[in-house]
């Protein structure tokens, strides 16, 4: 895996923008289009056209052959009897990563799992009122703030700009956020609850971490793995000291997946932000559970958004005041020795 990302990193890095270009133009092999097939929505254009087509094909046979009644459209599933709902967004960043043959098994193993995760869902219902029975099930996660909507009752709040820290269950077979209907009986305040949901990632999710060379003598620090909550670990920075430099940390939460760490410790750092800003907005758009294309600036317990963009091959930096003064600081420290 740690093999596979370091070669992501490069390639992400050197060819993004051809690579928007080749998927917005539609490449890839395409048969005859079904006319009941939606058209390409925006957050899928990591697939071509040939590719989205071929995807929406291998739902319609998995749904087709059980037997049930069923209408998609562009963000999922729906069974007709509104009994279950299936978004694509993960199960398509997923598709998009394996070979094409490899698409019906791993779309018959997703839609099985959520299958089994009604029988757990039906088992917590019978534990969730008592907070002793269901607090090992608790896990805090990072998400995409755009993915809730504003007026969903979650237990969250805001540590990264544009992202929300929010409240699971961790099942078996599935996560779900936790609402603030079912923590009212527990009378726990929110902060009391993410907490527990934090130390639970940090007694159980073991992030492998890679020192990963950006360029020649400067180096990242790469977190990876299965678990949902690898992502939850830029919480946890200040428990991964080599992470930080003197003045904290560049950093990428781009999916659930993996957590980049930059240690500021010299002026070098405004010689990467180019390059690990457009990895994460590579990163962000593969999935899967895409989280944030931003960098950050990790200092003293804060994130600070460091906005950019990148179009037509061309990355423009903008950094807040309080980021500059610090390289202004550093300039003036190197100057002087």
């Amino acid at each position: 895996m740690l093999t596979a990302l370091a070669i992501a990193l490069l390639l992400i890095a050197l060819a993004f923008g051809l690579y928007l270009l080749m998927r917005s133009l539609g490449g890839g092999e395409r048969t005859a289009p079904d006319p009941r097939t939606p058209p390409r929505p925006d957050w899928a254009n990591f697939f071509s056209l040939g590719e989205w087509e071929a995807f929406i094909r291998e739902v319609r046979r998995y749904f087709d052959a059980k037997g049930v009644r069923y209408h998609l459209d562009v963000n999922g599933v729906h069974l007709n009897d509104g009994s279950m709902h299936y978004g694509f967004a993960n199960m398509a960043q997923v598709c998009r990563q394996l070979k094409r043959a490899e698409w019906a098994a791993f779309i018959s193993h997703h839609f099985t799992t959520m299958e089994q995760s009604k029988g757990e869902e039906a088992e917590l219902e019978q534990k969730i009122g008592d907070f002793e029975r269901i607090k090992e099930l608790l896990m805090v996660r990072l998400g995409a703030e755009e993915a809730f909507p504003s007026d969903v009752p979650l237990i969250k709040r805001v540590d990264l700009p544009g992202t929300i820290t929010y409240l699971t269950f961790d099942l078996p077979s599935t996560v779900r956020s936790v609402s603030a209907d079912e923590a009212s009986p527990w009378g726990k305040s929110p902060t009391e609850l993410l907490e527990v949901g934090l130390a639970n990632v940090r007694r159980t999710v073991q992030p492998e971490i890679s020192r990963q060379e950006l360029k020649p003598g400067q180096n990242a620090y790469v977190f990876t793995g299965d678990s949902f909550f690898i992502a939850s670990h830029a919480l946890l920075l200040e428990e991964h000291p080599r992470c930080l430099g003197t003045h904290g940390a560049l950093l990428a939460v781009p999916h659930r997946h993996c957590l980049i760490a930059y240690p500021i410790n010299t002026m070098d750092v405004v010689t990467v932000v180019d390059l690990l800003g457009v990895i994460a907005m590579g990163m962000e758009r593969e999935g899967p559970g895409s989280i944030s294309p931003r960098l950050y600036w990790y200092h003293e317990g804060r994130y600070v958004d460091l906005p950019f963009t990148f179009s037509n091959k061309a990355f423009q930096f903008h950094p807040p005041d309080e980021f500059v003064a610090m390289l202004n600081r550093l300039t003036d420290s190197s100057s002087a020795v």
